[in-house]
């Protein structure tokens, strides 16, 4: 064997890139946590339901124009349904209103 093949075979080896594969690995694990850290958000919400309850009845309490027993009946009707609960929460005011118009005539009947 020439000294020319050993050095060819032996000679100085070609770097291996890590990094792609190291950022690849960490950017998925990142993706990883942050779908976990939302789950853990979403069940401390189930976990904590009075939170979201308190928040609830103060929104419907403070909303001007109707008495405190139909505002407590209404408290009650959206704790039953949460996503028109969630959207009173986030409503402004006259559309507070507007939901509480609506459901007086859903109480009524």
């Amino acid at each position: 064997m020439s000294s020319a093949s050993t050095k060819k075979r032996h000679g100085p080896s070609v770097k291996r890139q890590h990094g792609k594969k190291a950022r690849f690995m960490e950017d998925m694990m990142n993706g990883i946590f942050e779908g976990v850290y939302e789950r853990l958000d979403k069940l401390t919400d189930t976990v904590h339901p009075f939170s979201f309850g308190k928040q609830l009845r103060q929104s419907v309490m403070e909303v001007q124009g109707f008495n405190e027993r139909f505002l407590n009946a209404a408290f009650r009707y959206l704790m039953k349904d949460r996503t028109e609960a969630e959207i009173f929460v986030l409503t402004n005011e006259e559309g507070k209103r507007d939901i509480l118009n609506d459901l007086c005539m859903m109480i009524r009947n």
